[in-house]
């Protein structure tokens, strides 16, 4: 049956003694199916859901001699190499700190000790060394101690915060009647481990002196709140075995002094066990759950990568979306998305995300800054644009000095397609201030794709100018060269293609332009295109007839809306003009 089932989480699950053992089957039958095992160290494996989660618990005894840290050690580090457990978890019983705890309540492990390390001297072999333990000795032990305090893993730390002297309601279930039913507290603290039943008073108040205090951490790291048997030993042999998470959950039976006796023990077990599977739940949905929701955003981030290399703009914005939703929020995701959204014209969406950023400094970053001066663009809000960003914050930005050269050029652009014309000076001024800002990203050097992008936009700028033929055919070639380049190395993107179409038209190289559309065509390929990339071009050229630079341009435009018939457009054009043209 257990090679049927598809869990998504193992949990070793770990007591000591047979009578605790069946009380854990008890309860574990009642809460979710089961599956016998052909392991002959696990009595059962377990099924249980918790949220969205499907669980595997593997439920184990230690073998003979059944307490002690040899044997916790040998089954931990044995199952955690066979099984590769989320969690390791071991409940049980302990004795606690009468100062602090009463029999019934739980300790929660914050960190564990070994305090039967160190020298043994003449005389000093007894439990009475306890309390006459030489500075020697005593120096000695912690030294031992500090090297072998083991810390709860963080990701464990941050979850058990709840549990900060919880106090728990008084057993009431009918399968508890014959338990006195009293409310006990929950505390988190240190477990010391040896291999001898201690029967010691005053035994708690020499180890916080001697074993505990050179220890570092956190108060309730420090505080020593228990004496048991096993947890430095399934704690150490988890750490060094991978597993990603230990637990050690022990019910207080007593407090280690002559009036020890075996009467509490049930109680004190069945407290320990619901608290254990209180922690487990909430580890589960608030750790398990994000690592997984880390790893599924990992994965939607890797392949928002690869499907924007090779085009796949719908695909991108996809695996992006779901990195995002995931709370991915790094540079690249973050970009993915925002564009994404850009590319199919949802302008709102994208502001609201960004708004959201706005509250977060970490989030609000230049890229941020990049994508927004890019919506008001795409959306036509050319000043908007520009007053976003100013002089001292493109400074060394090869993007945000791109978008600041184009908000630059598209508020005269806007001036002249609305009226015609623009007043000479102002429109001079602004073209050759965008002409500059492009030449100042294109001597950015980066790692990635060269920004041909910038290239075409340049040349196109310097034939507003009407820059000097001789420089006219330098910029041209060096545009042609990098397009050419990243076409053949990118088979499946649109933009390049029709970059360089827009390249051709604005040098009014008409034979070429024909040749490049019927190659394009005849290639069939589907490749994807945003119509507001579409959009911009036909704002390009347009321009370039208003300015009396390109005088047919219809014939330009005619062609890249032949091609654009075998091409799979996504989103929206967000000028009615273009979709007239287009018709």
């Amino acid at each position: 049956m257990q090679n049927e089932i598809e869990w998504e989480a193992t949990i070793v699950l770990l007591v000591a003694v047979r009578s605790e053992l069946l009380g854990v089957y008890d309860r574990l039958k009642k809460t979710g199916h089961s599956a016998e095992s052909d392991d002959p160290h696990l009595l059962e494996i377990f099924y249980l859901r918790h949220e969205s989660v499907l669980i595997r618990v593997l439920l184990a005894k230690l073998p003979d001699p059944s307490q002690g840290g040899d044997a916790a050690a040998w089954i931990t580090a044995y199952l955690a190499e066979k099984y590769r457990p989320y969690i390791v978890a071991m409940v049980g019983l302990c004795a606690g700190d009468r100062n602090v705890l009463t029999v019934g309540d739980v300790v929660v492990a914050s960190a564990t000790v070994r305090h039967d390390y160190g020298k043994i001297e003449k005389a000093r072999a007894t439990p009475k060394s306890f309390r006459t333990a030489g500075q020697s000795h005593r120096a000695h032990l912690v030294l031992k101690h500090r090297r072998t305090f083991l810390k709860v893993p963080d990701r464990l730390a941050q979850n058990l915060s709840i549990f900060l002297n919880a106090r728990y309601p008084a057993a009431s279930s009918k399968a508890k009647t014959a338990i006195k039913a009293v409310p006990f507290n929950v505390v988190f603290g240190v477990m010391s481990t040896g291999n001898q039943v201690v029967k010691v008073s005053g035994v708690f108040d020499y180890l916080t002196k001697q074993v505990v205090s050179g220890a570092d951490g956190d108060e309730y790291h420090r505080a020593l709140m228990a004496l048991e048997m096993e947890a430095h030993a399934v704690a150490y042999a988890a750490e060094n075995s991978g597993v990603p998470i230990w637990l050690v959950v022990k019910g207080v039976c007593d407090h280690a002094n002559r009036h020890k006796n075996d009467e509490p023990h049930h109680r004190a077990f069945e407290n320990a066990f619901t608290v254990l599977l209180d922690v487990l739940n909430e580890v589960i949905s608030n750790h398990f759950l994000v690592e997984e929701n880390r790893r599924t955003a990992t994965l939607n981030e890797q392949k928002a990568q690869a499907a924007f290399q090779i085009g796949n703009i719908a695909e991108a914005r996809e695996a992006a979306k779901i990195a995002h939703s995931l709370g991915r929020r790094t540079v690249t995701t973050r970009r993915r998305f925002l564009l994404g959204l850009t590319q199919f014209a949802e302008y709102d969406v994208a502001r609201q995300t960004i708004a959201e950023y706005r509250q977060s400094d970490a989030f609000y970053d230049q890229m941020t800054r990049g994508v927004e001066a890019t919506i008001f663009w795409r959306d036509g809000q050319y000043e908007a644009a520009y007053r976003l960003l100013p002089d001292d914050v493109i400074k060394g930005d090869r993007n945000l000095l791109y978008l600041r050269a184009m908000s630059e050029l598209f508020m005269v652009e806007e001036l002249w397609l609305s009226t015609g014309a623009a007043p000479a000076m102002q429109s001079q001024d602004h073209i050759e201030r965008a002409r500059d800002l492009l030449r100042d990203a294109l001597a950015i050097r980066r790692a990635g794709e060269p920004p041909w992008w910038i290239m075409v936009n340049l040349f196109w700028v310097l034939r507003l100018l009407k820059a000097r033929r001789r420089t006219l055919e330098q910029e041209f070639k060096r545009a042609e060269a990098v397009l050419r380049k990243v076409m053949r190395e990118n088979p499946n993107k649109g933009t390049p293609r029709l970059y360089f179409l827009l390249l051709l038209a604005t040098d009014d190289r008409r034979a070429a332009f024909d040749a490049e559309v019927e190659g394009l065509i005849k290639s069939s390929r589907s490749v994807p295109l945003a119509l507001e990339t579409v959009d911009m071009v036909y704002v390009r050229l347009e321009t370039l007839y208003q300015r009396d630079v390109l005088r047919d341009y219809g014939h330009y435009w005619a062609g890249i809306c032949r091609w654009l018939r075998h091409v799979r457009t996504i989103g929206r054009l967000v000028r009615p003009t273009t979709a007239t043209q287009m018709q």
